[in-house]
């Protein structure tokens, strides 16, 4: 009895130091600070928009200033304040890295790109960003958000998700247009990888703590 409670509060807690990973979008002019990031899968990556209008739309890393089919899209942020009163988020459920992109004007040719989990070798962002240079800037044809929610600053979206790119095309993150039962088993594979990840790190606390208790 006391050691399935133990277990239980052990692998319970690998969820709740979920980290939130941030990104400011535009806060020093045409860039994403900092423009390549790493995120554990069960994290939420956080952006922030400041003035006057930014978007963060996923790509391919081939095709650096083009949304990817099913990506994730923030829609238009046009801020007047000091930074955007809503936040984007989305849930990482891999390592995978992950390209993106502001969609407005030639913001992308100009180098406001970013990758969540660069790989350790290979495409880098500065190749991603040379790429942009010479491409042509494709803007999502939906409103959004796609594949992420908006929220208050210090809320949790719960309920998006986002994989990375397995190939030069990319994967496309899970959309907010999945159904709620299909959202909610995303992020019970999120949180079941992040536990599984560290288990090796849990599982022997949990039978030091078991020892003591029986």
């Amino acid at each position: 009895m006391q050691l399935s409670r133990v277990l239980a509060g052990a692998l319970f807690a690998r969820a709740a130091y979920a980290a939130v990973v941030s990104i400011d979008v535009g806060e020093d002019g045409l860039v994403m600070s900092p423009k390549n990031v790493k995120a554990n899968v069960g994290d939420v990556v956080q952006f922030t928009f400041y003035p006057p209008q930014h978007t963060v739309v996923q790509a391919a890393f081939d095709k650096p200033c083009e949304p990817l089919s099913g990506g994730f899209y923030s829609g238009v942020m046009s801020v007047s304040g000091a930074k955007s009163d809503k936040v984007f988020q989305i849930n990482i459920t891999n390592t995978d890295p992950i390209w993106y992109y502001c969609s407005i004007d030639s913001h992308c040719k100009t180098g406001m790109v970013g990758v969540i989990n660069p790989p350790s070798s290979g495409n880098s962002i500065d190749d991603f960003a040379n790429a942009a240079k010479n491409a042509q800037v494709v803007k999502p044809s939906s409103n959004g958000p796609d594949g992420g929610t908006l929220v208050s600053p210090g809320g949790n979206s719960g309920n998006s998700s986002a994989s990375g790119n397995t190939s030069a095309t990319g994967s496309p993150t899970g959309g907010s247009s999945a159904s709620a039962s299909a959202q909610a088993s995303s992020t019970s594979k999120a949180a079941a990888a992040a536990i599984t990840e560290h288990a090796g790190l849990i599982l022997p606390v949990v039978f030091a703590a078991a020892g003591l208790v029986l």
